[in-house]
């Protein structure tokens, strides 16, 4: 009887790593995909940032400070542009780590049970 109840409690023990496994995998691939995304944009906005520079240095030697109010409408723009893309991206993130912790909550809490007890174990040394 006693056997059958450890059986049962490594088994469970078994599935809830796998699990964790899992969501770890799937959480890396998540995070993958969400740092793929940010590097694209980020890698964008540096090359719009590098053409408004661009702009800015012929649209001042052309027009003064009339062209100076009209660069400066455009870098705002740019920078505006470039919030709503961080914020994109860290809705994205947040809504990632939401998920997985709806569709996987005991797995999410033994992986940061795990990930509490890997630092205090290394904190120590």
């Amino acid at each position: 009887m006693a056997t059958s109840a450890a059986e049962a409690v490594r088994d469970t023990a078994q599935d809830a790593m796998k699990d964790a496994r899992k969501a770890v995998r799937d959480s890396t691939k998540a995070a993958s995909a969400a740092s793929e995304d940010i590097q694209e944009d980020l890698e964008e906005l540096r090359d719009d940032i590098t053409r408004l520079a661009q702009q800015l240095g012929t649209i001042a030697a052309a027009r003064g400070v009339h062209a100076w109010k009209s660069a400066k409408s455009n870098v705002e723009g740019a920078l505006s542009d470039a919030e709503k893309r961080a914020r994109k991206a860290g809705d994205d993130i947040d809504s990632m780590i939401n998920e997985q912790l709806q569709e996987r909550p005991y797995t999410t809490l033994a992986v940061t049970a795990g990930i509490g007890f890997l630092i205090g174990a290394f904190w120590r040394r």
